[in-house]
């Protein structure tokens, strides 16, 4: 149950724009307050981040591309922290990958190599042993061999 505030009026502020038309300055303003007044949990950051998200906002390494909004700094100037902050914690947040998390292009190029040896290797065993495998998977065989060594 409500019990009453002890005053006539609440103050409210009305600001000359449109929240359905700029998501992000609607949410700003909304946190702004707060921002002042203490820290977010985890859970108020998440739903920050995806609110960011449903409004447009994305998040990847490196420049957005033209016409995206960057996710970061959005969230860095909502939450009034560094933009190296919420890249933090983020970090931290979040357990899905990052478009391009660190030593993705170095691990497919180790498992590429190990795709080669293991083909190489099936054709060798194959000669060595004097089978004739059918004419496709020799042809398949032989093609990605060649697309590897590239």
């Amino acid at each position: 149950m409500l019990t009453p505030l002890g005053q006539q009026e609440i103050p409210v502020m009305i600001l000359p724009f449109d929240a359905t038309q700029d998501p992000a300055m609607a949410l700003a303003i909304e946190t702004s307050e707060n921002t002042q007044r203490r820290s977010y949990s985890k859970q108020e950051i998440m739903t920050l981040a995806t609110r960011l998200k449903d409004a447009g906002f994305v998040e990847r390494q490196g420049r957005p591309r033209t016409g995206e909004k960057a996710l970061r700094p959005a969230l860095a100037l909502v939450l009034g922290k560094s933009d190296n902050t919420v890249r933090r914690w983020l970090g931290v947040l979040q357990d899905t990958p990052k478009t391009c998390p660190n030593g993705q292009v170095s691990e497919l190029r180790n498992l590429e190599k190990k795709l080669l040896r293991a083909v190489t290797s099936y054709r060798q065993a194959l000669v060595k042993r004097e089978i004739d495998p059918k004419p496709e998977l020799r042809k398949l065989l032989e093609k990605i061999e060649a697309l590897l060594k590239k």
